[in-house]
């Protein structure tokens, strides 16, 4: 082994002391057709629109104990604790959007949304859990947004494994 391939495997071992793996609930969840919602719209609209959808989806998320792992541009990513929490926010900002729709967005176009929930393991650093999550590539959020991609608009698509959990829990 060369002294560079010695660093680079040496590096990585430290970097792989602490990680733990844990299990955990994603719910990934993406505007449909945004960018043609947009159009022909002021850009304060837009902004203001975006941000009061960005607002009570990330205020869902924190009511059931879950963390915003990634916002880009119309869709969201976060994490939780329990299958419960992530599938009672899921349901939560699905049950806002009508009233966020007729009382609250600017836009002449509703917003529609497509929510993809999937529970499972992940590899986290013991001693910033939630933080680094990006640390080792994960199958679990993966699939999350996998299943978003495919539920119909304006409703979630809950993998087996967060159904399991939850019978599980009960």
């Amino acid at each position: 082994m060369g002294e560079n391939q010695e660093i680079a495997r040496l590096a990585l071992d430290n970097r792989l002391r602490g990680i733990v793996q844990k299990s955990a609930t994603f719910v990934c969840i993406d505007v449909i057709d945004s960018t043609a919602m947009k159009m022909g719209e002021s850009e304060e609209n837009v902004i203001f629109s975006f941000l009061a959808y960005q607002k009570m989806v990330e205020s869902a998320i924190k009511a059931h104990a879950g963390q915003v792992m990634s916002i880009t541009g119309d869709g969201v990513m976060s994490q939780f604790v329990r299958a419960e929490g992530g599938v009672d926010a899921a349901m939560d900002i699905l049950n806002k959007l009508k009233q966020f729709n007729k009382e609250t967005q600017l836009l002449k176009n509703p917003f529609r949304i497509r929510i993809g929930v999937n529970t499972g393991k992940v590899y986290v650093d013991a001693k910033e859990e939630m933080a680094t999550l990006q640390i080792l590539p994960s199958s679990a959020i993966d699939l999350a947004g996998y299943l978003q991609k495919y539920a119909q608009p304006n409703s979630a698509c809950v993998s087996q494994f967060t159904v399991d959990q939850l019978e599980q829990m009960a």
